[in-house]
């Protein structure tokens, strides 16, 4: 391999790009896209190498059309049930990914069936979801190795449930057979504050030990079959495939070619991977796990230069960490609009704790029919359970809160990162680009026009205003957080129970006068002198969504909105911490940190 499989992976990258910001944005963002693209890149393009490029940029694209759009199911279609939710299925067929909507609770998963029912196209382009399948029967197929592997996970749980508890369990099983289905809300938020939430699903670290023991017992050809069969077995995530195809490449590389390229084999494995399932592009797992791969690649060795006094073990855990961090978390902060503070630490004390854990959790999977070494083994797990938990309690007390970003604030820290980078390559026009970005940042920071955001809770509605820089919650009932299904973030006051009325006096330019009133909102908002009347109707029952009323109305006379609410509207969340609590998923839980 040389470095144009670099390019052609990233010409992959590009096309799946733009076909996913035309879905999404439509033909402009995708457009701007392009001419970025190559006005920035085109100084690396030799003629022959660029006309290749554009030719796999294409095929990328057309790729994506043809796995969303190609595919239409009859009455019965052969399916494996691969995840489950909480009133529907995902199948897997034909390399695509249906959700599936049945009559009961029958499906079984891991189990391939005929499924009889009908299907509508309705795409879910970051989850691979290319439609929508109401089941009106099904009938079960023989039991293959691949669903025998999903029983042997749940009686492995089972077993581990009797000896090392319910979480003691869950995350066992997390580590070694790659199913975190079983881990609580607390246990997630625990690991996310840590910086630790790579540890519970198998990843390329763990690949890559198996593969190192495997190998040195059984060969490296009856290795690289049994770690196929594993990487499987713990469900076949993008980060295991990855490690897969690389430590294939690595081992059976020298055979054909002397020489072991790895930017371009983490090239090719990203490119493979692509190539099969486009939508891994808005794959959190698969983008991070590139990332963090590409900065040890790069980064490792100057780095742990750096550390040359320290003691050798210690000099790479930390250089491991650091490069890691260095690419993944700019990609964090946008998508996860916050960032653990303390993940180098928890890195370095855990993650040993944890890899044992790996090897003793395979170990007890190989011996489950065997009594006494599961046992033995069970007691030298629970010795290791405990020091890791003590660990955990220690940290999660000491380290500080994981600071939190808003989505705007992500995406700038990503381009400010991305145009550091270019400018550093040369790239000097884009040297202006930290200027305009820290103005559009007090722009979004400071809101000109009051702006009125409607709420809906599972028991109460409120109401969000939010004006220069404050933002506060209305609700003429007590509000409970744990029934507060939106992202808020920078409250700084609750004003609940008001008896029917109540007037916010936000600054001296603006007051807001709230009514609720038979079964409606009623809001008369004096903003320099400027009257905007809203009504937000919460008893519409048809199809919308949260409202948002911006009063920049020049009218000197009174204007009245009515903006109608599905009160019924699902709510789903990622955890924000609000004072001692932190809401997770539309539940509150206590603040295990500080």
């Amino acid at each position: 391999m040389d470095k144009s499989m670099v390019q052609i992976c990233l010409a992959g990258i590009f096309g799946c790009t733009i076909y996913f910001l035309y879905s999404y944005m439509g033909i402009l963002p995708a457009v701007v896209f392009i001419v970025i693209y190559i006005l920035l890149l085109k100084k690396d393009f030799k003629k022959p190498l660029a006309f290749i490029v554009m030719g796999f940029s294409m095929l990328f694209f057309i790729n994506c059309i043809i796995y969303f759009y190609s595919m239409d199911l009859g009455e019965n279609v052969k399916c494996r049930i691969v995840e489950e939710g909480k009133d529907y299925y995902i199948g897997s067929l034909q390399n695509r990914r249906i959700k599936i909507f049945p009559k009961n609770k029958e499906i079984q998963l891991g189990r391939q069936y005929i499924l009889k029912g009908e299907f509508h196209r309705k795409v879910d382009y970051s989850k691979g979801i290319v439609g929508e399948y109401n089941l009106i029967a099904s009938k079960p197929l023989k039991e293959d190795l691949i669903y025998k592997g999903y029983l042997i996970k749940s009686h492995l749980y089972n077993k581990l449930l009797a000896v090392a508890g319910e979480e003691g369990a869950a995350i066992i099983l997390a580590v070694s057979g790659g199913d975190d289905s079983y881990i609580d809300y607390d246990k997630r938020e625990e690991f996310n504050a840590l910086g630790i939430s790579h540890i519970i699903s198998v990843s390329g670290l763990h690949v890559s030990l198996i593969y190192g023991v495997l190998q040195s017992i059984i060969g490296y050809k009856l290795a690289l079959i049994v770690l196929f069969f594993y990487v499987i077995f713990t469900g076949g995530k993008s980060s295991t495939f990855r490690a897969f195809i690389m430590i294939f490449l690595l081992v059976l590389g020298p055979k054909v070619k002397k020489t072991y390229e790895g930017i371009s084999a983490l090239a090719f494995a990203a490119f493979l991977l692509l190539l099969i399932r486009p939508y891994y592009i808005l794959d959190i797992g698969y983008v991070l796990s590139f990332l963090a791969v590409l900065g040890i690649f790069t980064l490792n060795n100057k780095i742990k230069r750096k550390f040359y006094k320290l003691p050798n073990f210690i000099a790479t855990s930390l250089s491991l960490t650091f490069s890691s961090m260095i690419f993944t978390t700019p990609y964090i902060i946008m998508r996860f609009n916050a960032v653990s503070l303390g993940g180098l630490i928890s890195n370095l004390f855990l993650i040993p704790f944890y890899t044992f854990l790996l090897v003793l959790g395979n170990l007890m999977l190989l011996f489950i029919k065997v009594p006494t070494v599961f046992n033995l083994l069970s007691l030298i797990t629970n010795s290791v359970l405990l020091i890791i938990n003590t660990m955990e309690d220690f940290l999660v007390n000491l380290l500080p809160l994981p600071l939190e970003f808003t989505y705007i604030e992500g995406v700038m820290i990503l381009i400010l990162y991305l145009s550091y980078i270019l400018i550093r390559r040369g790239v000097k026009s884009l040297r202006y680009l930290p200027i305009l970005l820290f103005l559009l940042t007090i722009k979004q920071q400071y809101i000109i026009y009051p702006e009125i955001n409607f709420i809906g809770g599972k028991k109460v509605d409120i109401v969000e205003i939010n004006y220069g820089t404050r933002k506060v919650m209305v609700c003429n009932q007590k509000v409970k957080l744990k029934y507060v299904y939106e992202n808020y973030k920078g409250l700084d006051r609750i004003y609940d129970e008001f008896e029917e009325e109540l007037t916010l006096k936000l600054s001296k330019h603006c007051s807001i006068y709230v009514e609720d009133k038979d079964g409606a909102f009623a809001l008369k908002i004096n903003h320099r002198g400027k009257i905007s009347n809203i009504i937000i109707d919460k008893e519409y029952e048809k199809e919308a969504t949260q409202c948002c009323y911006k009063s920049n109305s020049s009218s000197t006379s009174p204007n009245c909105d009515i903006i109608r609410i599905n009160r019924k509207r699902e709510g789903i969340i990622l955890g924000h911490y609000y004072e001692n609590y932190k809401l997770i998923g539309g539940e509150l839980y206590h603040n295990y940190v500080h």
